[in-house]
């Protein structure tokens, strides 16, 4: 019996000694295949491939033709930097851009939109937001280098919304239905480019700000060549045009209110260092445009808009138009330094003041202004409600004969 008891127990010890080890065993091999998942993770995403610094068109796209799927491949490529290498025509269906990227043409390369595939009888055209599309999307650079042209072929080229740092430049873009809309956007700057003969509205500037067109020309525009609609709260867009060329166009520059809005006026006292958002329009030329050149219409909340340097030549209509200029939380124009030139045929006034409204006017200024040779015309009209209007300053006016006379101009009530 005390065998047996023994052996009893020693076979207890000897199965306890035995069990302790396996459980250990498979710890670690559960330990060892976490590890190796792990690790499988992290040298997966090693093994993503980092985006070329740069893609050539031609590489997906040798012969030119169509480039659509060349240039989404390019896109998904997540490479910072696409050039059109090859000098040609490139047909283009419309692409969405979602990340930073910069897209060169180089001298002679010709983009040109394809227009949407006609859709059913029973179904609507969908609407085409344009050739090059971003929404909420930031540093996207187009730039043209020599002879680079983008053709809208009656179709929307860039459309933008909620964007920041966009830049345009050296460009020709034509024949399309809008060239530009920028929505609500931010530091979207336009220079050195040439926007001719487009059957829309050239460039619609939505709110916004700190944005700028510089050595920008509109010409041959069938439409509106500039359109620019201050934000839902009426505040006008902090925005410089400056050494920009508008001729041959319809009507060239409009300044609106949106279509509707409540006028909130600033408490000064609660923010004195308040600056109220600038429209400046600085060495710009106009003429022969067969509608107005430039015109301010609408209950603008808020802001300064200030016109200086710049030349009105040969408007077939009043040069410069303030309409319905009602005042928010002071609204005002300065015109400094400007020449109007009207043809001797024009027998329109080339500044134009009016208001059908019984509200507060905006206050307009002219200091160092000149209209060259009126021709039995007013320099200036002007027509207000009684409780309306502060204009001030002088106009420099020269007759057909060359005599000179300074005009002072004040508020008149009619």
């Amino acid at each position: 019996m005390r065998f047996t008891g023994i052996a009893l127990l020693i076979t207890a010890v000897a199965f306890t000694a035995f069990a302790a080890p396996e459980k250990s065993t498979v710890n670690k091999t559960q330990k060892s295949s976490t590890v190796k998942k792990n690790s499988s993770k992290n040298n997966n995403k090693k093994k993503r491939t980092p985006p070329p610094a740069n893609v050539n068109i031609s590489q997906y796209a040798p012969n030119g033709g169509n480039v659509t799927e060349a240039m989404r491949k390019a896109i998904k490529s997540r490479t910072p930097l696409i050039i059109f290498d090859k000098p040609g025509v490139y047909q283009l269906e419309p692409v969405a851009l979602f990340r930073p990227v910069q897209i060169i043409l180089n001298d002679g390369v010709t983009i040109k939109a394809l227009e949407p595939a006609p859709a059913p009888k029973e179904k609507k055209a969908a609407a085409l937001p344009g050739l090059f599309t971003g929404d909420r999307v930031k540093q996207i650079i187009f730039k043209g280098k020599g002879n680079a042209v983008i053709i809208g072929n009656k179709l929307p080229v860039f459309a933008f919304a909620s964007s920041n740092n966009i830049a345009i430049s050296n460009l020709t873009v034509s024949d399309g239905k809008t060239a530009i809309e920028a929505q609500n956007c931010w530091n979207f700057r336009i220079h050195d480019v040439v926007f001719d003969n487009n059957s829309g509205t050239a460039v619609n500037i939505y709110g916004g700000g700190w944005n700028g067109l510089l050595n920008t020309q509109f010409r041959n525009i069938k439409s509106l060549a500039l359109n620019i609609v201050a934000d839902q709260n009426g505040k006008i867009p902090n925005l410089t045009i400056e050494n920009c060329e508008f001729f041959n166009n319809s009507q060239s520059v409009k300044v609106a209110a949106p279509a509707k809005f409540t006028i909130k006026p600033v408490d000064l006292k609660k923010n004195p260092k308040y600056r109220p958002p600038r429209l400046t329009f600085r060495s710009c030329r106009f003429f022969n445009n067969t509608d107005l050149d430039l015109e301010v219409y609408g209950a603008l909340a808020d802001g300064m808009v200030r016109i200086e340097n710049s030349v009105f030549t040969n408007p077939a209509n009043p040069a410069l138009k303030f309409a319905e200029f009602t005042a928010g939380s002071g609204l005002n124009a300065e015109v400094v330094n400007t020449i109007f030139r009207p043809a001797q045929t024009n027998t329109n006034t080339p500044v134009t003041v009016a208001s059908v409204q019984d509200k507060p006017f905006g206050n307009i200024k002219f200091t160092k202004t000149t209209v060259a040779q009126p021709v039995n015309k007013k320099a200036i009209t002007y027509k207000l409600k009684k409780s309306s209007g502060n204009i001030a300053g002088t106009l420099k006016v020269i007759a057909a004969d060359g005599s000179v006379k300074n005009a002072t101009l004040v508020m008149e009530d009619k």
